[in-house]
């Protein structure tokens, strides 16, 4: 029968895995962006103090002494002699020209050169200070002869290295951070299921994922574990039935073999030529065989009457049956053995459960099976009861007799196929032991309850609930069976 699959259970956005994954990543990447930006002006802020005005003054001075010393100066070893931190120029009145590390800009050269052209005045001296290149005059006895500056680097030459190698450490540790924190958490719990699942794949019934969470991670442990009882139930359930078949076959054939055996025993020595045999001893040995065949017929039936109402085969006549004729037809059914045994079959009946609606030839098929069984735990000269009433939304059927009673092992299997319990006079062989198995598919197949209750030295009582018709549960309900002792 199918069933529907339950909805999955919606999951706060806060507590979903990819939400909690995506905030995980934003808040590391904020993380890594704050600490490049803190970083990065910290560097600015080193470089600008680096290209300061001081220094490129001291390194004019320098350079005027040594030019001043020698006029024919190589500019060239000057500027490297000066072991200057940042790419210096120098640009001589006569022409020559010096920047051992990087080109100097045209623009520079032209306005520098241009400047020579004039006498260079404060205003000229303070234009190359403040100028991004912070230049200085090269004096050489008191007389401004050239100029020396810096190129500053590019931001990609002075930050670069530095805010590269920043990066790929951040990005290192941010890569451990993520893995420790997001990633590691995922998949090690991805993995315990993986395992769970691997564990089940193999035969192991109980292997089960844990459930702890409230993120997808779980509810899918959730539905792993709701598949794995599922599948042990049924593990579970298949393996008793087939433990049940494999009893019914031996029950089966021991139940057959014991009336055949019998049967060709006495057809044996009806056969033997050599054995004489009287007329009364004839027909004493074609009276057992002739019985033992007969209970061969019942039970082979019996067999058939139960496989074919536990398989829901045939329609049940349902319509309105009267109470009192159907306890009436039972009564008369056993009035000779409770004529010889002195047992009285009484019976009563509530005024609204005057009639069931039921099929009238399988009711009393379960009736007379529970009252048959009845006579045989019943004393001589003991009472048997029967009753109708009235119950929540049912009726209620009763038989009750004052037999020995069933010990509480035994009670749980008495509607079982071929369970019997011995009396005191060990009538109980006379059975078959089918007789409450067919009234428990009988009920069932009318979506009723049977159940039975028992106190050793009191009696037993055989209790049948049937929907009635104004419940609505008529036909429909799953068969229900109990039994409990006092």
């Amino acid at each position: 029968m199918s069933r529907d699959l339950p909805h999955p259970p919606v999951i706060a956005w806060h507590r979903r895995l990819s939400a909690r994954v995506a905030l995980g990543y934003l808040a590391l990447i904020a993380g890594v962006l704050t600490v490049q930006a803190v970083v990065f002006l910290r560097l600015v802020e080193q470089g600008e103090s680096n290209n300061s005005p001081e220094l490129n003054q001291a390194m004019a001075a320098e350079f005027s002494r040594a030019l001043e010393s020698n006029p024919h100066l190589d500019l060239d070893q000057a500027l490297t002699r000066l072991d200057p931190s940042e790419a210096v120029f120098v640009i001589i009145k006569d022409g020559r020209v010096s920047s051992p590390r990087k080109p100097i800009p045209a623009g520079v050269l032209e306005s520098v050169m241009s400047s020579f052209e004039h006498p260079i005045t404060d205003a000229v001296l303070r234009a190359w200070v403040t100028s991004r290149y912070v230049g200085f005059p090269v004096v050489v006895r008191g007389e401004v002869v050239g100029a020396l500056g810096t190129v500053p680097l590019t931001t990609v030459e002075r930050y670069g290295p530095t805010v590269a190698g920043i990066g790929a450490a951040l990005l290192i540790a941010g890569a451990f951070v993520a893995s420790v924190l997001i990633v590691g958490p995922v998949r090690s719990r991805i993995q315990e299921l993986h395992g769970a699942a691997a564990r089940l794949g193999a035969g192991e019934l109980t292997a089960r994922a844990r459930e702890a969470g409230a993120d997808e991670v779980a509810e899918l442990a959730r539905a792993f574990n709701t598949m794995a009882d599922e599948l042990q139930r049924r593990a579970t359930a298949l393996h008793a039935s087939d433990r049940a078949r494999r009893q019914l076959i031996a029950d089966v054939s021991h139940e057959l073999m014991t009336p055949l055996t019998a049967i060709l025993g006495h057809l044996e020595t009806l056969s033997m030529t050599e054995v004489r045999l009287d007329d009364a001893k004839r027909l004493h040995q074609i009276a057992i065989t002739t019985r033992e065949a007969k209970r061969l017929e019942r039970l082979i039936g019996d067999l058939l009457e139960l496989a074919r109402l536990e398989a829901g085969g045939g329609e049940l006549a349902i319509q309105t049956v009267d109470t009192h004729d159907l306890f009436d037809q039972v009564v008369a059914h056993h009035e000779h053995e409770c004529r010889q045994r002195k047992v009285d079959l009484v019976h009563s009946i509530e005024s609204d459960a005057a009639t069931i609606t039921a099929d009238p030839f399988r009711l009393e098929q379960a009736i007379e099976n529970v009252t048959a069984n009845a006579l045989r735990h019943t004393p001589d000269g003991g009472t048997i009861r029967m009753r109708a009433e009235r119950g929540d939304g049912t009726i209620v059927l009763t038989v009750e007799d004052p037999g020995e009673g069933i010990a509480p092992e035994h009670l749980p299997h008495i509607f079982d196929r071929f369970y019997k319990t011995s009396s005191a006079k060990g009538m109980a062989s006379r059975g078959s032991g089918l007789g409450l198995s067919i009234v428990k598919a009988v009920v069932a197949r009318h979506g009723g309850r049977v159940s039975a209750t028992s106190t050793l030295g009191v009696g037993t009582t055989i209790r049948i609930e049937l929907p009635s018709p104004a419940s609505g549960r008529f036909a429909s309900g799953r068969p229900m069976y109990s039994a409990q002792t006092a």
